[in-house]
């Protein structure tokens, strides 16, 4: 049994976001800021945990860092990539390391955007906007 959501709150108006990171508190806040802004959000500190999540959860966006326990990012972002097309979600990388190969690497792995952390605020709420304009249009 999959541990309980670090950070979940009742569904807004916007979009459904998965925010995965091995930071509590980076969960947390970046919750919190999502969630003020619209999005229903769900957060978790490990990807085997998110994915499960995933199931119950379908996000529009998921918004995660590479270095996690266990299940890491691309793992993640593989098992993600492998479900139907109407049960993909959007994918977001935020991480404090990506070498052009790691770009590379991600871009073929169908990531729609990689930021660097720490990610700037307004830039990540449009970029998930959009994402999850196009997710609910598709879903």
């Amino acid at each position: 049994m999959s541990a309980p959501p670090v950070y979940d709150v009742p569904p807004p108006a916007g979009g459904r976001v998965l925010v995965v990171d091995p930071d509590a508190d980076t969960v947390a806040s970046l919750g919190l800021m999502l969630e003020m802004t619209g999005f229903h959000v769900r957060g978790f500190q490990n990807g085997a945990d998110a994915l499960s999540a995933a199931d119950d959860f379908h996000p529009h966006v998921v918004v995660t860092d590479l270095s996690l326990p266990g299940l890491d990012g691309h793992g993640l972002i593989a098992r993600l990539h492998a479900r139907p097309a109407a049960d993909r979600p959007a994918v977001v990388v935020v991480t404090g390391w990506a070498d052009p190969a790691t770009r590379d690497r991600l871009s073929r792995a169908g990531v729609g955007a990689v930021l660097l952390k720490p990610a700037e605020p307004d830039r990540l709420t449009e970029l998930l906007r959009v994402l999850c304009g196009e997710c609910v249009v598709a879903h």
